[in-house]
């Protein structure tokens, strides 16, 4: 059952299915080289697209084939191949963590013919999509926006978990045209947000013969999010649970998921960050300290595994949602 639904039971080809996943992985791995230099010039107002990575110290460019992602640290043993200074583990790090989470998610999608998203969309229905030759015989541009856009959010959550994670600032900039951009791009293309309001809710709302287009419904949606998950994340702010950006992230999971979404992942968020705390406390790690003290309860990082998994099995979770809706609004 699992190997149907990552790798498309409806494909004979095997073989493209792991070589189009390995593809996904190496590519979510550049992306996370990538992110690595967004955390560095970021905080220091550097630009992000002109300028080659070199050594913080030496200031050598960095070759080309130094900076294969995950390999190129164990090729140069940890160390600058100019002045060999040790290059700290987390940069490989962040790299396969990158590779899992956006490769996870986007395996998912893809081979799967999106039958993670809720039902009542388009996409789940079609199952001659699943597989890399459904991919390739019977493109599906929508699964494909769809997939690029939640990567690209997840990737966004990652650059402010790792800032939040070395104490550092996110400028304004670069946490607000992200939120508002995506709920204006949602807004313009309604099929990029697949989640209802759902018939109750409708009900609730719109008084009967108001025509209510689709495009409206799905901003709605995802404006609705981006208010419920800043809410959400103010109150565990106040209550000293999350960091500076936890209202951020949960909105940005709000405006992308839905606002049924923050529930869900909120709960997730609470079960990993204590299951990493008790990992932890097992391993006689001990508070995990910085600079200027104790890190959150909350994290960003914790944050984007909830998210990872809430689209793995977003169809499942919006199900049991529905239904808790229904028995609440009988």
């Amino acid at each position: 059952m699992v190997w149907e639904f990552f790798y498309g039971g409806y494909s004979d080809s095997t073989l493209d299915n792991l070589i189009f996943t390995f593809f996904i992985f190496t590519f979510a791995a550049n992306l996370g080289s990538f992110l690595n230099v967004l955390v560095y010039r970021i905080p220091l107002g550097k630009s992000v697209v002109f300028g080659s990575s070199c050594c913080p110290r030496c200031k050598q460019i960095i070759r080309f084939h130094d900076n294969v992602p995950i390999l190129g640290w164990f090729f140069l043993q940890g160390r600058c191949r100019d002045c060999f200074v040790p290059i700290p583990i987390r940069y490989p790090g962040v790299e396969g963590f990158t590779a899992i989470v956006l490769g996870s998610v986007a395996t998912c999608e893809l081979l799967s013919g999106g039958a993670n998203f809720p039902l009542g969309n388009n996409i789940a229905t079609h199952f001659l999509w699943r597989g890399t030759d459904g991919l390739m015989l019977q493109p599906n541009v929508r699964l494909f926006l769809l997939c690029g856009l939640h990567v690209w959010c997840l990737a966004i959550l990652i650059t402010w978990a790792l800032i939040e994670w070395d104490r550092k600032q996110v400028p304004i900039c670069w946490w607000a045209v992200p939120l508002l951009g995506l709920l204006c791009l949602i807004g313009c293309f309604p099929w990029l947000q697949p989640l209802e309001l759902g018939p109750n809710l409708k009900k609730m709302i719109f008084a009967e013969g108001i025509s209510w287009n689709y495009w409206k419904t799905s901003g709605l949606v995802s404006l609705c999010g981006l208010v419920v998950g800043w809410c959400v994340g103010l109150t565990l702010k106040s209550l000293g649970k999350t960091g500076t950006y936890g209202p951020q992230g949960l909105a940005l999971v709000g405006t992308l998921c839905g606002w049924s979404a923050v529930g869900s992942v909120s709960c997730l968020w609470v079960i990993i960050a204590s299951m990493r705390h008790a990992l932890a406390r097992f391993l006689s790690i001990g508070e995990i300290r910085i600079r200027n003290g104790a890190l959150p309860f909350l994290l960003l990082i914790d944050l984007v595994i909830a998210t990872a998994i809430f689209i793995v099995c977003w169809q499942w979770i919006d199900r049991y949602f529905e239904s808790m809706t229904r028995f609440l609004l009988r």
